[in-house]
């Protein structure tokens, strides 16, 4: 028996030396002129993102520009049409996770109540707190009944806090499905322009609408600090200003990507505007 066995130990263990030999000698090897694929260059994070836009935009490449407002829509129409379907889609039940966290784009104080705060978050729609941000439950959300997911600038009405205006869509190359670094095949998040309400939040009304045009956003909203029925908004078409308190908008500046927008303090005639961006 034993006679037997040694010859095939004697096999394994070489197997094993030449084996190790060999990866040895690889890795020994020059890696100057091996070829790396993009592919081994990136991380599975693009994948990831890839697999995101695949499975919304099917059977096209990218979602089309007008494609999540007419989702929307569509859901809308069922709803009226389809007896009991309220039952299936709504109301909707939180299970979490609730450890996960997003990103924030815009801030702003209640006028009145310091304590009352409004977040615009990236993908995550209007957010409210009344206690500062403070406690477990400090944030309820806002809902706008339009489907909002990018909020990126929040402009309350100083003398009325009944009045807020937020802009929508978080986009970054002009005219471009795509957000983040350029390889992106997803975007920022979805916008549908300019949203108003006058009862603090309890119901919206579109103000400058883009509903059918997602892949533009408003980055900034002022409000004239001495004349309140005029508003300014910095946007991927350039920089809007209405005279009627958001009732019809007029470009004032065609420059693309209008990032930020500032009024004088002291002179509400002189606005200055930032605009680039990729």
């Amino acid at each position: 028996m034993s006679r037997h066995i040694r010859p095939a130990v004697i096999f394994l263990v070489l197997t094993a030396v030449v084996a190790f030999g060999a990866s040895h000698l690889l890795r020994q090897q020059p890696i100057e002129n091996k070829a790396i694929s993009p592919k081994e260059e990136t991380s599975g994070a693009l994948q990831a993102l890839e697999d995101w836009t695949a499975q919304r935009a099917y059977p096209h490449d990218v979602v089309p520009d007008a494609g999540f407002y007419l989702a929307y829509e569509h859901t809308q129409r069922m709803r009226g049409r389809s007896r009991g379907i309220d039952d299936f889609v709504a109301p909707w039940e939180t299970l979490g996770p609730v450890n996960m966290a997003g990103r924030s784009l815009a801030l702003a104080f209640d006028p009145v109540d310091p304590d009352i705060i409004y977040v615009g978050a990236a993908s995550g729609g209007l957010w409210r707190s009344t206690t500062a941000g403070v406690g477990a439950d400090a944030w309820d959300y806002v809902e706008t009944g339009y489907p909002v997911l990018g909020v990126s600038t929040i402009a309350i009405q100083p003398d009325d806090r009944d009045v807020i205006y937020i802009g929508t869509g978080e986009v970054y190359p002009y005219q471009e499905s795509i957000g983040g670094p350029v390889i992106r095949t997803t975007r920022g998040s979805y916008g549908i322009g300019i949203l108003k309400t006058t009862d603090g939040g309890a119901t919206w009304t579109k103000s400058l609408d883009w509903s059918y045009s997602q892949t533009r956003g408003v980055w900034s909203v002022r409000i004239d600090p001495d004349d309140h029925d005029i508003v300014h908004a910095a946007t991927t078409e350039g920089i809007y200003r209405s005279d009627d308190a958001g009732a019809t908008w007029t470009l004032k500046l065609d420059v693309l990507m209008g990032t930020d927008l500032r009024i004088h303090p002291t002179d509400s005639d002189i606005v200055y505007a930032a605009c680039g961006n990729f």
